[in-house]
């Protein structure tokens, strides 16, 4: 008897100690500390200190999170996977799509940095462009990097990890970025 309730406590220690970093917020909202694992897509991050990611609870689809490195929430790091449903052929095609909703009459675009990388066993690329919104003087910077990875029995899979701030904060929220980017893994199924 004593044995079945030891392992039952045990059971329940291991449990409630999993999921101490992973709580739900007042916003309807699921904020993750620490780390972000993704098993519906099979990748993980590491979240810095002080900062936490926030994503959908369920039954919402779990794609990915936030992390928000400003109060007004106008500087923050996605990370996100989707399956590769509308079959794009490349990293560079997915990029370009991202930044469609850039290309306006006016806009003026200038490409910081566009690289081609492997990290995780997988080809990623990355592209870093600075422009305008309509009448905002402040210069916004958006650094995304894309990588596709196909897995028996879950299909294609596009990964993304973005980064929107104001060129003045930009040195400083890159090293979060790149942080966060380079403890990005796959997870295995």
């Amino acid at each position: 008897m004593y044995k079945i309730i030891f392992r039952i406590i045990v059971l329940l220690s291991v449990i409630l100690f999993s999921l101490k970093d992973i709580y739900a917020n007042s916003d309807n909202e699921i904020t993750y500390k620490n780390r972000y694992q993704n098993m519906n897509y099979l990748y993980s991050i590491i979240i810095p200190d002080c900062l936490s990611c926030i994503g959908d609870p369920p039954p919402s689809p779990n794609h990915g999170c936030n992390i928000y490195l400003s109060d007004n929430h106008e500087s923050y790091i996605w990370i996100t996977a989707n399956y590769n449903s509308v079959n794009r052929l490349s990293t560079s095609e997915e990029l370009l799509c991202g930044m469609d909703n850039l290309v306006k009459n006016g806009m003026k675009i200038t490409v910081l940095q566009r690289i081609n990388f492997n990290f995780s066993k997988l080809q990623w690329e990355r592209l870093a462009v600075s422009f305008r919104k309509g009448n905002n003087k402040k210069t916004i910077v958006e650094d995304t990097a894309v990588s596709f990875r196909s897995v028996d029995g879950y299909g294609d899979i596009i990964y993304t990890v973005g980064l929107v701030t104001y060129r003045s904060r930009y040195e400083s929220d890159k090293k979060i970025f790149e942080s966060i980017l380079k403890s990005w893994k796959a997870e295995n199924p």
